[in-house]
């Protein structure tokens, strides 16, 4: 395998647990590339020739990298090494770098969805959690100082330092269509799950193609506690103060504008810019290295209109006649080589050459024996492993005598496909066959 990982530099390496990593992924012939970024470098560069990548860092750094590989086809595995990791917990992704390797290797793919923001002087960003403006960019600008210290506790002590954030005047474009509110900032959400287990709406749904759009309809940061403790306590969504304190639009499209302003941040990322800004759907632009837990939790369920029947009796198995019948009517292309892998070890053979007299390539494998399919080749030999001998009249039966057995039934096909041959052929093979025995029996 090729595989890239492109390192935040900001992040550190998570006491070497990306070095860790590595070694348990590594295996003869892999190659493994680490390109680092200290949060200024184009990372389209880093991407160019990627086939599969490991975004180490936070979910800023892997929605960067996930946004420029949108689209792409290429498998992209968040490894987290920032402050949050909300992404990985969303997806449900282990920490223990082993457990991260063993996941690259397995291969399991889930596309999601990612959202795009513009900001008001023209730059486009990626973000896979949450884009925002208003309080939530201040807790955000506020931890940055602690983060390394308290880890995601600073994001806590932040939000509980600024009591009295900005309240503003806030209109909407919904897909278009205008909507007059207020509040102390407005959220887009594409993953909806936070620490502790706070989910801001009921249903987190990144893979529906939908944005869920929150004003923080409140004047100051106290009236957002009922709606917490809602988010914390009630799954059902039928704590009354949240419908109050939270208003929620679904949309593909928003532009947020604001009077006066308010800070802006995607995934944990302060931009220094205000707003407004533009925030678009891209429906399951990525594709994430996910866990078989993760395909359970967002994976589709797929309706099926279908009566099931119990036919008694019925085998779906083709006889001989039916398999020669099958094969004749492929027209062309035909097959280059055709294998056959079932049936008795003897009859195989001969089944083989019948089809080769049909005009195929026919061929029918020894038990470890290797084909060369490029140079149409056995390159390594097989052979028939010795039957186990059956029991017949309370005595074990030879392999010899399997195999005599076996010819018999060759034998009995073979005069099978000789009905409406002409009657002298006929007699000759039936004298043949009398000679043949006669002499056996004296």
């Amino acid at each position: 395998m090729k595989l890239l990982i492109v390192n935040n530099l900001a992040s550190g390496f998570r006491d070497g647990a990306i070095y860790d990593f590595m070694r348990a992924f590594a295996a003869d012939g892999d190659e493994i590339c680490v390109r680092c970024t200290d949060g200024d470098t184009d990372l389209a560069d880093f991407l160019r020739d990627a086939e599969m990548v490991v975004a180490a860092g936070g979910d800023g750094t892997v929605a960067s990298v996930a946004y420029l590989l949108a689209e792409t086809g290429i498998p992209l595995l968040p490894f987290p090494a920032g402050t949050a990791n909300l992404l990985a917990m969303n997806l449900a992704s282990p920490a223990e770098p082993h457990a991260l390797a063993h996941l690259m290797r397995e291969q399991r793919l889930m596309d999601f969805d990612i959202g795009e923001i513009e900001l008001s002087n023209g730059e486009r960003f990626g973000f896979s959690m949450i884009a925002g403006a208003g309080y939530d960019a201040a807790i955000m600008e506020g931890a940055e100082p602690s983060k390394r210290l308290l880890g995601p506790m600073a994001y806590f002590t932040a939000a509980f330092a600024n009591f009295a954030p900005q309240f503003s005047r806030i209109t909407l474009t919904i897909d278009g269509k205008t909507v007059e509110t207020q509040g102390v900032g407005v959220l887009a959400i594409n993953f909806s799950k936070l620490q502790f287990d706070i989910s801001l709406v009921h249903e987190n749904l990144p893979r529906d193609g939908m944005f869920d759009i929150v004003v923080m309809n409140t004047h100051d940061a106290v009236g957002l506690i009922p709606a917490i403790l809602s988010c914390m306590l009630d799954r059902a969504g039928e704590f009354p103060a949240r419908p109050d304190v939270m208003e929620v639009f679904r949309c593909r499209e928003c532009t947020v504008v604001a009077d006066p302003p308010l800070d802006v941040q995607y995934d944990g990322e302060v931009t220094g810019t205000t707003t407004p800004f533009t925030v678009r759907m891209l429906p399951e632009a990525a594709r994430f290295v996910v866990s078989e837990e993760c395909l359970k939790l967002f994976g589709e369920e797929i309706a099926v209109h279908a009566q099931i029947v119990n036919f008694q009796g019925l085998s779906s198995h083709a006889d001989r006649n039916h398999l020669l019948s099958w094969i004749q009517a492929i027209q062309a292309p035909k097959p280059q080589h055709v294998f056959v892998v079932h049936g008795d070890r003897e009859v195989a053979p001969f089944f083989a050459k019948t089809i080769q007299g049909l005009g195929f390539t026919a061929h029918a494998p020894q038990y470890t024996e290797v084909y060369d399919l490029i140079a149409d080749k056995v390159t390594e030999p097989g052979y028939l492993p010795e039957r186990k001998a059956r029991t017949t009249g309370g005595m074990r039966a030879s392999a010899a005598y399997e195999r005599l057995v076996a010819v018999g039934n060759m034998l009995m096909e073979s005069i099978k496909r000789s009905r409406g041959r002409d009657n002298k052929s006929l007699a000759r093979f039936a004298d043949q066959l009398r000679q043949l025995l006669e002499k056996w029996e004296s």
